[in-house]
């Protein structure tokens, strides 16, 4: 069984070149390169992609491991509560 890992970099730029430039401000060339070498995706792509995807690392580095957004709720690591909804 496989699952998306936000800290994998192939995961991070998983899906359509177009889009994933479109969001991170970059060319799709850019992309394309990224993809061929994710070992070298910068940082701040990195932490881009990490919150597309909810994961709220990229905000708060290591104190945020595991808060996720997922439809408009914010939810605890160690307990998957809702900690609060968005409106």
């Amino acid at each position: 069984m496989s699952y998306f890992d936000t800290n994998n970099p192939r995961d991070l730029l998983w899906g359509n070149n177009a889009s994933i430039a479109a969001y991170l401000g970059v060319s799709v060339k850019t992309v394309a390169r990224y993809k061929a070498e994710p070992d070298k995706l910068p940082l701040m792509a990195i932490r881009l992609l990490k919150l597309r995807y909810g994961d709220l690392t990229g905000l708060l580095d290591s104190e945020g491991e595991g808060f996720t957004f997922r439809q408009g709720e914010l939810f605890h690591p160690f307990s998957n509560a809702v900690l609060r909804r968005l409106k």
